[in-house]
This record gives structure tokens, sequence and C-alpha cells, in this order.
């Protein structure tokens, strides 16, 4: 997808001068999708994913190399965003 995207070689990838996004995922694990769980902001009352059940949940989001969430406790103080220059 990232290259389709023309997100790649930045995303997509774990190379040295990539982004190093990863998702750490407990497979076995039940997962209520609600907006505490997906870490949404109090102002979003919102979510599509509300009251849907998974097996399978995210454990650690690590981006650019910072966890944005460790154990499930998400880290307000990564929540920076970038804009990612893409090619076609």
């Amino acid at each position: 997808p990232a290259r389709y995207f023309g997100c790649y070689p930045q995303k997509g990838c774990l190379e040295v001068g990539s982004d190093a996004d990863i998702v750490i995922v407990d497979p076995e694990a039940p997962f209520s999708m609600d907006r505490e769980a997906l870490h949404y902001p109090e102002e979003l009352e919102y979510s599509v994913y509300q009251g849907y059940d998974a097996v399978g949940r995210p454990v650690d989001t690590i981006r650019r190399g910072e966890f944005l969430v460790e154990n499930g406790v998400f880290n307000e103080s990564a929540a920076r965003g970038r804009f990612l220059f893409r090619t076609l």
C-alpha cells in the first residue's frame, strides 16, 4: 500500500531512514472498540467502531521510533503529526 499511495520508502518498510511505524498486537486478547480504547479525543463523540468486539488487541504502537501507545496507555506528548510529501 505504501508504494501504491506514493509513501514508500518513508512508510511501508523497516529500513534505515524509514519512519519505523510498528504496531505490536496480542492476537489472542479480546478487544472492545470503544472511544477510550481507540484513544479518540474527547471532542470526537462518535466512532463507527463503537460496540464492535474483536480478537487481537493492539498493545504497543511505535511511530517514528517513539512509543505512541505503550501497554495500552496513550502517550499524549508523542501525539505529533508530520506532513508526508508523496510521489505518484
